[in-house]
């Protein structure tokens, strides 16, 4: 199944509104064919002597009686003449043959449109007596039972009998028949509303299903994902561009791919009346059109996988430089910015002219088969309307013709909107395959009936660690043992790129190890539920999230029932409560994104609120005091002080105070655990402590313990 049919599926779950734009289709292409079949009865009262009444007539009556009249003259004295008699009709039984000229009905004198109206207005299986002579000129008497006329005769008895009769009132029945034509396209025009209005409903209700299933899904992916998809951008990209590409291609399928088939059946129809064996010659060039069309959707649906993922590029390159905007203007690289987002956009131009190219081929290519389709059409229509010699008959009347025409051109004008549709519909399902192939992405591992982790009792333990990140060639954590006692502080150092990072964040499970395991009170984490096992846990990171909402809210994010009254207090212990209260609305000011209304260390302390107000049982700080005012540091290590009492913590530390509180202090190189032991021991014993101690903790530039 292709990616656009599974995105079909969403917005297809809407019956209601599935049927009435079906409905409406019908009606549709309905109008559509009645409104090109107006020109036949036009031109009857416009061209021809028997008008669309005499017309009905002569139907019914050759119907009934099996005959084909001579009719090229409509008018009072004229003969009544035999042009064909069919096999086995009332007319063959009767004895009556070709040439035959029928001079009485049931003893009355008739000519052709006196005999055409009595025996339109008879029943069928009425008898009537007819009085006939031959070529000879020998007269014959015999009764004839008339049979049923055929339902399209009787269909059009029935409608041209609401026009009013007679020459002097032709003008009357023209603008009656103008009335039909102008309701007809009313009708169309409403219907048109109707099933675009019900589409779009269909269309907005499954994509917002589908939206909220992927974003459900983007939420559930591992982290991996994201660093090999290249990152949150990437995905962005798919909700932003992807997703109105599907549904301008729901949107021509549930309208012009869905009326404009209906509407070249209708004037099919219409053209197969009037001749089918012309309508099968201008036929002939449709499997053209079709191949022609599969091919160009073919490159329309390459070009478009491959500028949305440009778009998606251009996108991480936005956020990137808007989002780290004092960076570039203060190492005055505006004009290297521009150069990357001109490369970005100059690829994605060589794309979109590919698009233009394929699309603005399409139509023009269509049109001009279906005119030469047409064109071959009319030409062989021409010359069965033109007479075979003098004072013969042609084989298809000027009414017939120009009915015939506007079928043709019906049926080209309905073939040039489809010639689109294709590359709209293949730009729609490259987009749709990459939100599916987001959709599909294996979420976080957790095992069918996994139970809940039980809080933490005695110890954490990692058992033979070992982690690799996709696609580096070394490991960033190699054989890691490491026990933290319930309710201790450990402290990791270590040098940049030494694993700390890396470390912490498999307590949580945003990676899982290659090897080896992470326990609980002897429990895997890997085999309990994820949502029992992030429960337990706060974290604190040096890159402060502050969400674009309000204050409480970010104080209470995770725990959204939280009552005022709590989050003060949580504000309060991290010391917060201070600067909040100075905010325009307090607790319901609304920050801006990324808190850039706000100072570093105020954004890091209500992230420590945060934490303090989820109250878990295990607290990870990932060097949550760098990069920040003495004075801000000064605080929120207070708060830290008093919050991580009693409480298990692992700290990814840079400060010496930090280091100097901490139970123990584990000290990694390379991936590895190269030492562990207190402050003191590892001063004495460990040259790389020593070293760390010396230039980060004491002399660092980022020291701001004096």
């Amino acid at each position: 199944m292709s990616p656009f049919s599974r995105a079909l599926k969403y917005p297809l779950r809407y019956k209601r509104y599935l049927v009435v734009t079906i409905v409406c289709v019908l009606l549709g292409a309905l109008c559509y064919g009645g409104g090109i079949g107006t020109i036949y009865p036009i031109l009857k009262l416009i061209i021809s002597q028997e008008g669309p009444h005499g017309w009905a007539d002569i139907r019914m009556s050759e119907d009934m009686m099996g005959v084909t009249l001579r009719s090229n003259v409509f008018a009072a004295g004229v003969k009544v003449e035999l042009d064909k008699v069919k096999p086995d009709s009332p007319a063959e039984l009767a004895g009556l043959k070709i040439r035959d000229t029928i001079l009485a009905v049931d003893g009355n004198e008739v000519d052709l449109p006196s005999f055409v109206r009595l025996v339109a207005q008879m029943k069928a299986s009425e008898v009537i007596t007819l009085r006939w002579e031959n070529e000879q000129g020998t007269e014959s008497v015999q009764s004839i039972e008339l049979k049923q006329a055929r339902l399209d005769a009787r269909i059009i008895a029935v409608l041209t009998d609401l026009l009013p009769r007679g020459l002097e009132n032709r003008f009357l029945a023209l603008a009656y028949i103008l009335g039909l034509f102008w309701l007809i396209n009313v009708m169309q025009s409403l219907t048109r509303f109707v099933q675009s209005y019900n589409a779009g409903i269909m269309i907005e209700r499954g994509l917002l299903e589908l939206r909220t299933k992927v974003y459900r899904n983007a939420l559930s992916l591992p982290l991996k994902f994201y660093d090999l998809q290249g990152g949150s951008s990437d995905v962005a990209s798919r909700f932003v561009q992807d997703s109105p590409t599907i549904k301008r291609g729901m949107k021509v399928l549930f309208t012009q791919a869905m009326l404009e088939p209906f509407k070249f059946l209708a004037a099919l129809i219409l053209a197969l009346l009037c001749s089918w064996k012309l309508t099968l010659v201008v036929l002939a060039v449709a499997p053209v059109v079709l191949l022609l069309v599969t091919k160009l959707g073919k490159l329309m649906k390459k070009a478009t996988r491959r500028s949305l993922q440009v778009w998606g590029n251009i996108l991480g390159l936005l956020n990137e430089t808007l989002s780290n905007i004092r960076v570039v203007k203060a190492y005055g690289s505006e004009g290297y910015e521009h150069r990357r987002f001109f490369r970005a956009n100059r690829q994605l131009l060589k794309y979109l002219i590919r698009i233009a190219r394929v699309d603005a081929l399409t139509s023009p290519t269509v049109a001009l088969l279906g005119i030469s389709m047409a064109t071959v059409g009319l030409l062989f229509a021409c010359k069965l309307a033109l007479p075979a010699g003098p004072g013969m008959k042609p084989e298809m009347a000027p009414e017939t013709l120009f009915t015939f025409f506007g079928g043709i051109f019906g049926m080209a004008e309905s073939l040039r909107k489809m010639s689109s549709v294709p590359n709209k519909l293949q730009a729609s399902n490259a987009a749709a395959g990459r939100v599916f192939a987001l959709l599909d992405q294996e979420k976080e591992h957790e095992e069918r009936g996994a139970p809940e982790l039980q809080p933490l009792s005695r110890q954490i333990e990692f058992e033979n660690v070992s982690f690799s990140y996709p696609g580096a060639i070394d490991r960033a954590l190699k054989e890691i043992d490491l026990v933290v006692p319930k309710g201790q502080t450990v402290a990791l150092v270590g040098p940049n790129g030494s694993g700390k990072t890396t470390l912490i964040s498999l307590l949580p499970r945003f990676f899982d190890p290659d090897t080896g395991r992470v326990v609980f009170d002897g429990q895997d984490i890997h085999k309990v539920t994820l949502h029992s096992l992030r429960k337990q846990m706060a974290m604190v990171t040096q890159q402060t999230v502050v969400f674009a909402d309000t204050v409480a809210a970010n104080i209470a994010y995770g725990r959204v029932r939280t009552g005022r009254e709590r989050i003060i207090e949580a504000a309060k212990r991290a010391h917060a409560h201070e600067f909040i209260e100075l905010l325009p609305q307090g607790y319901d000011t609304v920050l801006s994104e990324g808190g850039e209304n706000l100072s570093g260390g105020q954004r890091q302390r209500i992230s420590i609120a945060r934490a303090i107000l989820r109250d878990p049982e295990i607290l990870i700080l990932d060097e949550a005091t760098s990069n920040i005012d003495a004075d801000s540091e000064a605080k929120i290590s207070q708060a830290l002080a008093e919050f991580t009492v009693s409480r298990t913590c692992l700290i990814v530390a840079h400060r010496f105070a930090t280091v100097m509180a901490a139970d123990f202090i584990a000290v990694m190189d390379q991936g590895r655990i190269v030492a562990r032991g207190t402050h003191e021991q590892l001063l004495a014993s460990c040259p790389l402590y020593h070293g760390l101690y010396e230039t980060q903790f004491v002399t660092g530039p980022s020291n701001n313990e004096g």
